[in-house]
């Protein structure tokens, strides 16, 4: 008898214990601070909203863009984005072809796969 109550007793423990880890969801949390519209979400240019459930939506200018994000030790990760593929004449779309950013205040610097920077978009929202 004693030691079945030992045994409720260390299960209700863990349970309580288990109760109070936190939760991994989906991929890495993405903070509130980088939330929100990088870009100018006018026809013909580059805009991206980094949503706070670490989705991705924009326009490299011609073709809209979907993926998700991530932010670790000050760089954001994209992963792989998903794009239409329609043609533009005129239109630089090197937003589809960034890989990761660094924030300076209200300035995202994106760089490609191989590290090179692409291009850069002020925090519009």
């Amino acid at each position: 008898m004693k030691r079945l109550a030992g045994l409720m007793a260390a299960g209700a423990l863990a349970l309580s214990l288990a109760a109070c880890g936190s939760s991994s969801g989906p991929a890495e949390q993405a903070p509130a601070s980088l939330d929100g519209t990088w870009g100018t979400e006018a026809e013909g240019q580059p805009w991206l909203n980094l949503g706070s459930d670490g989705k991705i939506s924009g326009s490299d200018g011609c073709n809209n863009l979907i993926g998700q994000w991530t932010e670790k030790d000050g760089t954001v990760d994209f992963g792989a984005m998903g794009s239409t593929q329609m043609y533009c004449e005129g239109v630089d779309s090197w937003l589809g072809g960034a890989a990761t950013a660094t924030i300076s205040g209200d300035k995202m610097t994106f760089s490609d796969a191989k590290g090179d920077q692409i291009g850069t978009l002020t925090r519009s929202k």
